[in-house]
């Protein structure tokens, strides 16, 4: 029974400096920063005066005070104001947690992303797709895609709900493809309808990829997040203005 215990507080311990750590990430924090109070509690435990449990409530409280007052909040609202997702570094783990989420709900255990293969900088592996593509020549993308400014179209595409964790390395492959092609893999069966559960849910959800269909998405993964992490973003008219997807028509969720 001990050692059950001893198990579950690591577990406790270490989900509750995740949490911190991602918390302080979304707040614009350019590193790991640690309190002092964490740091000397750290040490307590590292020479055997006390058990993790004081460094789990550090560690919640601290991660809460930034999640929970209107200071913190408000930072992270500031840091998250129309940020270019693809360039931001925690986007992958982002992505990671939102696929295996999926995956959790699926009542599977097949993994179709392996995080030490995603996480590499290969340059010839692109673990992260841009759905509406950095290069849209094509005239499907033009057509869901006009009359909005260019600063508007680049926004969209480095917005959080349109990048995609691909299960394997065929971003290349998909490229400037139209949609349809790319969910539905009508070019040797590399299609999102094969891939990662996050791969799978675009097909299921969209048939079209627009403006409407990238705000919709953007705005589930930060459910997702408020969940995961327990912070809040306030009302979805709150979230699309943090997005800086205002100029997108709402049409309420899809």
């Amino acid at each position: 029974m001990i050692r059950v215990n001893e198990r579950k507080l690591k577990r406790d311990a270490f989900a509750a400096l995740e949490r911190l750590a991602f918390i302080q990430r979304l707040a614009g924090f350019s590193r790991w920063d640690a309190s002092p109070a964490l740091l000397s509690e750290a040490i307590r435990l590292y020479r055997g005066e006390v058990d993790v449990s004081g460094l789990i409530t550090i560690a919640r409280s601290h991660a809460d005070l930034i999640s929970h007052s209107e200071y913190g909040k408000k930072q992270i609202r500031d840091a998250m104001r129309s940020r270019n997702f693809y360039s931001w570094r925690p986007i992958q783990y982002l992505l990671f947690e939102y696929n295996y989420d999926l995956q959790s709900r699926s009542k599977t255990d097949r993994e179709k992303i392996i995080w030490e293969k995603f996480a590499e900088n290969e340059a010839d592996y692109k673990s992260i797709e841009h759905i509406y593509p950095q290069n849209a020549r094509s005239q499907y993308w033009r057509d869901n895609f006009v009359g909005l400014k260019a600063a508007q179209r680049e926004l969209l595409k480095n917005v959080v709900g349109n990048l995609l964790p691909l299960s394997k390395p065929k971003n290349a492959s998909l490229s400037n493809l139209p949609y349809p092609d790319k969910a539905n893999g009508r070019t040797h069966g590399i299609g999102y309808a094969y891939g990662s559960y996050s791969e799978n849910e675009v097909t299921v959800l969209y048939s079209q990829w627009t403006p409407q269909t990238i705000l919709d998405r953007s705005l589930k993964i930060l459910d997702f997040m408020e969940v995961r992490w327990g912070v809040s973003f306030g009302r979805d008219s709150e979230k699309i203005e943090m997005l800086g997807l205002g100029f997108v028509a709402p049409q309420g969720r899809l």
